[in-house]
């Protein structure tokens, strides 16, 4: 299954997702994902795992095309009160939570 499928469902399902990052492995809850700039990427809310900034918990934007060993859990989430979907200046989101 591609990434973009693994994201919609866990959306979806209000799951998470574990994926490996920049040499990091992420713990997060996507929030929506689309086009931004030039690229498809992921909005979400990172919960665990490790980051090169150490700024946990933290909303994120990252590329798709960079995700390894993308995973939904089984672990279900509640949309984050400071999301805004306007505020993330995507040119496009395909999919969002509700």
């Amino acid at each position: 299954m591609n990434a973009a499928k693994i994201l919609e469902q866990a959306i979806s399902e209000k799951k998470t997702v574990t994926f490996e990052y920049d040499g990091h492995k992420r713990i997060v809850e996507p929030h929506h994902y689309g086009r931004l700039g030039n690229s498809q990427q992921l909005h979400g809310y990172q919960t665990g795992g490790t980051s090169s900034s150490g700024n946990i918990p933290e909303w994120r934007n990252f590329k798709l095309e960079k995700m390894e060993r993308l995973a939904k859990n089984d672990e279900v989430f509640t949309a984050e009160k400071s999301y805004n979907a306007s505020n993330s200046k995507y040119s496009e989101i395909e999919k969002q939570i509700k």
